[in-house]
């Protein structure tokens, strides 16, 4: 009983002082229950006080979101309302991290079967957590991690920089991961350099399947090395994290190699600078049980710059080494890094009238900061900012003043 008459859930059962009864809709908070003797209707007895039923939450399926560049991403979910009901918000809720309130961001239906998405364009330079949550017609709602706000995925978005290095051709023929064995972690690396130092590492990325071991795509684990263990393998942690993988791609990942990005900062969240003209990046699945495959290039010929950590016997060796370990895999490990040496700019200044023209060397760095001073000793105050390698001021009063300039890239 429930909305004003009785519905019959059994209309005879065994008396043996139970019944097992499935609940089902409406949703009600009046409901009671009534039991009654076949044999003599008049022997019968209701609840003695109402119970509630209330709706299954609804079902919510979300890849945690990878690092971003700025201006650019999407996040997406799966989520279906059960008993009949409909969903009736899904939303995306962020801030930057260590923030104390959240923003919202509304995912809207993209056609695509129980799929829900929105842009992340707007989102800033910063480091973010997040959850999603689904609610349905009646209130029910589902979270994704469960336990959100008080556990949160976590993303960063960082500096886009052209400036790519690469020993593979893009393509994967295979991919490798680790099964889940308990206490096993299988570590695949790549080394980089020579480069000119300082070096600004603005992030790194690594090619993931689509589908192998399956389309669940959790966290990954990477790190940054220096070339300073035995024989020149990676040594010392110079940086490390976990951050999503792929899998926030409306309607779904299309054939093909797939990259996850990382953003490679400080333990400070400033730009990560390297000294060293060498070094490694890794990347392994986050944790027992969560588990991501890792592509390789074999059909180009070999660089000779793939490693892997063999967590059994504790020690890195080549992926050439095929005679010392039967875990190596020949190929090129598929891991690339973005980033710039910090390299001082050349710069060139004419003069055409009231009209001063800027021009300096391309430093590879993703922007350049224009100061200017009366002085030539300074103080230099910051003037203006900019992608390009040139920059025409125009309205300056050349005969009252002189004018000196000053480019730095952006990052310092």
């Amino acid at each position: 009983y429930s909305t004003g008459t009785w519905e019959t859930l059994y209309a005879s059962t065994a008396n043996d002082g139970y019944e097992s009864w499935i609940v089902t809709s409406p949703t009600t908070t009046r409901a009671r229950v009534r039991i009654t003797s076949v044999g003599t209707p008049s022997i019968t007895d209701v609840s003695g006080a109402d119970f509630t039923i209330i709706a299954r939450p609804p079902e919510l399926y979300h890849d945690p979101l990878g690092d971003l560049v700025a201006g650019s991403g999407t996040v997406r979910a799966i989520t279906y309302a059960l008993d009949g009901l409909t969903i009736s918000a899904v939303k995306m809720f962020y801030r930057a991290a260590g923030d104390l309130f959240f923003d919202s961001l509304a995912l809207s239906a993209t056609g695509n079967p129980d799929e829900y998405a929105a842009s992340l364009s707007a989102l800033v330079e910063n480091s973010y957590e997040y959850y999603i949550q689904a609610t349905d017609n009646v209130g029910s709602y589902c979270r994704r991690p469960a336990t959100a706000p008080a556990v949160l995925y976590s993303f960063d978005v960082g500096t886009a920089c052209a400036n790519e290095i690469a020993y593979d051709d893009g393509s994967a023929e295979r991919f490798n991961y680790v099964d889940d064995l308990v206490g096993v972690a299988v570590e695949w690396a790549v080394k980089f350099g020579p480069v000119q130092t300082p070096y600004i590492l603005c992030g790194a990325s690594v090619a993931i399947s689509r589908l192998i071991p399956d389309t669940l795509h959790p966290p990954i684990q990477f790190t940054v090395y220096a070339a300073d263990g035995a024989g020149g393998t990676p040594g010392t942690v110079i940086q490390n994290g976990i951050t999503g993988s792929i899998g926030n791609v409306a309607g779904g990942l299309p054939p093909g190699t797939h990259w996850a990005y990382i953003v490679l900062k400080d333990e400070t969240g400033n730009p990560l600078v390297l000294n060293s003209s060498e070094f490694y990046v890794s990347v392994r699945s986050n944790d027992i049980g969560e588990i991501e495959s890792f592509g390789r290039d074999t059909n180009e010929p070999y660089q000779h710059r793939s490693y892997f950590y063999d967590a059994c016997e504790l020690l890195w060796y080549s992926e050439d080494d095929t005679t010392l370990s039967d875990n190596a895999y020949p190929g090129n490990r598929m891991i690339r890094v973005n980033g710039y040496s910090l390299q001082t700019p050349t710069v060139v200044i004419n003069r055409v009238g009231d009209v001063m023209k800027l021009n300096w060397t391309n430093t590879d760095a993703p922007s350049y900061n224009v100061y200017h001073s009366t002085s030539v000793s300074g103080p230099y105050t910051l003037f203006n900012a900019t992608a390009d390698t040139f920059m025409t001021v125009t309205g300056t009063d050349t005969a009252a003043i002189r004018l000196f300039y000053e480019v730095r890239s952006a990052i310092e």
